[in-house]
């Protein structure tokens, strides 16, 4: 099994995107690789395309940076890789004002790690997983 987590490169000058409501960030928090398309309302977004700091232009992104637990993508990457986006969750569109395609994928949640045997860092207060240090993975549940 092989995992993949999105990363931000900081020294990229690379275009960015996020909800115009930020109230609506909570959503992305819940993905779980549960179903959401019979009631998704896509949700508006916008993209970054200057740096804040300087005023310089940002180069686009087939995949701008929003979060770490939730890819956001153009259309060029869904169409390119939706095969492979179906078979391990969906793909959920986005709104936007300037008619660039954006979606936002909902991967697949399996229970196969063993936390036994992994190298976890938890939340103090609630021991919670903050970050998995080293995996293992329990064959049966996979």
């Amino acid at each position: 099994m092989v995992f993949f987590e999105p990363i931000r490169v900081y020294d990229e000058d690379f275009e960015e995107a996020c909800p115009c409501n930020m109230a609506h960030m909570d959503i992305f928090y819940l993905f779980n690789g549960s179903s959401l398309n019979a009631y998704w309302r896509p949700i508006k977004f916008r993209r970054i395309t200057e740096d804040p700091d300087n005023g310089k232009a940002l180069k686009p992104s087939d995949f701008p940076w929003f979060e770490n637990h939730a890819l956001v993508m153009r259309k060029k990457a869904y169409d390119s890789l939706l095969d492979i986006f179906v078979k391990n969750g969906e793909v959920l569109p986005l709104e936007t004002d300037d008619n660039v395609k954006l979606f936002v994928f909902n991967s697949q949640v399996i229970d196969a790690l063993d936390e036994n045997r992994s190298t976890l860092k938890r939340y103090p207060d609630s021991q919670k997983i903050m970050h998995i240090e080293k995996h293992n993975l329990s064959k049966q549940n996979y």
